[in-house]
């Protein structure tokens, strides 16, 4: 079932500045919808002095920099971690070309930095986007006499001050005002300070590219107007070789490589490089983070490929790698799905009202542990319920049962983790309100899922709400759909792309098909095309009604084709009946 929710802040028909209004709807105040409509002013950015100890920090790596000291970077297993590594390395290896700096890939998708794999030799650990609760290794490298600067955004509970370990984190400082900056904006304020600091500030807006790849990757709230700032600068100057070779390998899919939106970067390039961090070899990450470092590498590649020569860039190697890597992670997630589908109705776990799959250590290997948290997700659009998938581990001696929990904005439960921590019945849940990964033990979990079923006992997960932000019943406000489709910049992680409905009575000569295979549909209305993909079920049952009734649920876009530009309308959901039967309703209509 699902039901159509207008939103109480519901979209002005009468409005001058649609964007804005829509803008200032979210929490963002009105004198500063012009920085998100039009580009971000200087006076947005964030004071890299606000974060707590950032003065510290620089004078740190200053003075050890000028002592000769070799650095040592733990590089953290995503997007934001790659490209947090990545700025810091580049910017001081550009600013000091004899600087020895080396840095470690995970092997898999840990999370901060192992003691026993920093050499020697390096007397400086730098810790980007990890880190900050790690007390334990952070006392072992203080008394291995290591001086640690930790460049970090996630969250801080009872931190305690050690010598040699110097922590700049945004959610522990209080000056700074701006939670939703990702490690790769923190390492780029850090290299903004030391740029202006101790030289002309003439080289760190160079790697704003970057750090909007981090942080639009990391899901992170763009609302803020730092946020803002380094997004929009940072993806009109796409300067990193190996982030434009992603952009032309997904080229068919983004408008304009050359300035990518929000939505291109987190639809089509982030998957990408999560595919090969979770996927590929060392090896193969190893080149991609390689690539990412080197932004003047000219050397060809030749290798033999089905008796032919291929001749690359280093970037291209990467790119057709990291698409390759992608392909095999979506290989083994529909293995896992088909495995995880079997046991959960071999042993009815979608009785329970979280899907909760424990996995024995002879099962392990029939889900990767590279993609747990992308199982559970599958497990959340298939059942329609909150997901946890764990396997049996053994931590210090314990039998645990450890994992990935994936959820989405459910009517009924806004956070799974919130819920989760809630019960007190799990021994570690961190992370985002609906990603996170979490530890149980087995009489813990059997108390959670019995916990779980009786807090939920009138969830009604079956009832999809789709909320939008305007209903068109007859008149079609033209103007409207062409301000929201101009806005495309502007959609992301909170500020989400509106979605309209639209009731109309269809004319089938109104209604065609399209595309190579035939399975695009068209419907045109009132001067608007609307566009589905891959809609061989309602072409097929559309094209056989006289007459319907359509309630369509979509986003505007404006649609450029060989110098003109037009508005159309996205379809998301299509729901159609003969007219003379009622359609989909809105949530009045039902109560």
């Amino acid at each position: 079932m699902k039901t159509i929710i207008l939103k109480e802040n519901k979209i002005n028909i009468a409005s001058e500045h649609f964007l804005a209004d829509y803008l200032i709807s979210l929490g963002i105040s009105p004198e500063k919808t012009n920085s998100f409509i039009y580009g971000p002013q200087e006076i947005d950015k964030d004071n890299p002095y606000d974060l707590d100890n950032m003065e510290l920090a620089l004078i740190t790596l200053y003075d050890k920099i000028k002592s000769g000291a070799s650095i040592f970077i733990q590089v953290d297993s995503d997007v934001d971690g790659f490209t947090s590594s990545a700025i810091f390395y580049s910017y001081f290896k550009e600013r000091y070309p004899n600087l020895d700096i080396t840095w470690r890939l995970q092997n898999g998708k840990e999370h901060g930095v192992f003691v026993d794999t920093i050499p020697e030799k390096c007397k400086v650990v730098i810790i980007p986007d990890a880190g900050s609760m790690q007390m334990k290794e952070q006392e072992q490298l203080k008394n291995a006499g290591k001086t640690v600067i930790i460049l970090d955004h996630h969250s801080v509970t009872n931190y305690e001050t050690i010598e040699n370990v110097v922590l700049v984190n945004n959610q522990s400082s209080k000056r700074f005002t701006n939670k939703y900056l990702s490690g790769a904006g923190v390492v780029y304020l850090f290299i903004e300070a030391y740029d202006k600091k101790y030289f002309d500030g003439s080289k760190h807006s160079f790697y704003l590219d970057l750090a909007a790849l981090g942080i639009v990757s990391d899901m992170m709230d763009t609302r803020t107007l730092g946020n803002n700032y380094i997004i929009q600068k940072g993806l009109k100057q796409i300067n990193n070789k190996m982030f434009q070779e992603l952009l032309i390998k997904r080229a068919y899919s983004i408008q304009d490589v050359a300035a990518p939106t929000k939505i291109d970067i987190a639809f089509y390039i982030a998957p990408i490089i999560n595919g090969l961090i979770r996927s590929g070899s060392q090896e193969e990450k190893e080149l991609l983070f390689s690539a990412m470092l080197d932004n003047n590498n000219r050397e060809l590649i030749e290798e033999e490929y089905r008796g032919k020569k291929r001749i690359e860039t280093i970037y291209e190697k990467a790119a057709r790698i990291a698409s390759n890597a992608k392909s095999r992670q979506d290989a083994a997630k529909k293995r896992s799905s088909a495995f995880l589908a079997q046991k959960i109705q071999s042993e009815g776990l979608d009785s329970n009202q979280i899907i909760v799959v424990k996995l024995e250590n002879n099962e392990s290997s029939k889900v990767s542990a590279n993609i747990t948290g992308l199982s559970a997700m599958d497990l959340v659009k298939t059942y329609n319920k909150p997901a946890l998938v764990l396997r049996e581990t053994q931590i210090d001696g314990k039998t645990l049962f450890c994992g990935s929990g994936r959820s989405k904005d459910f009517n009924n439960l806004k956070s799974f983790l919130g819920f989760i921590r809630e019960s007190n019945k799990a021994e570690y849940a961190e992370g985002h309100g609906n990603a996170f990964g979490a530890w149980f033990t087995e009489e813990g979990l059997k108390d959670f899922i019995q916990y779980a079923n009786e807090k939920l006992v009138n969830a009604d997960f079956n009832n999809e709400i789709i909320e939008i932000d305007y209903w068109f019943n007859d008149y079609i406000n033209t103007k409207m759909l062409e301000e929201f489709g101009a806005g495309k910049h502007l959609y992301g992680a909170g500020i989400p792309q509106p979605k309209f409905a639209f009731t109309f009575d269809l004319n089938p000569s109104n209604l065609r098909s399209m595309g190579k295979d035939g399975n695009t549909m068209k419907i045109t209305h009132s001067g608007i095309d609307f566009i589905m993909f891959n809609a061989e079920k309602p072409l097929r049952q559309l094209k056989n009604l006289p007459m319907a009734k359509i309630t369509i649920i979509g986003r505007s876009q404006i649609n450029e084709y060989m110098g003109r530009s037009n508005v159309q309308v996205v379809i998301d959901d299509i729901d159609y009946d003969d007219i003379q039967r009622p359609i989909m309703k809105k949530l009045e209509d039902l109560i």
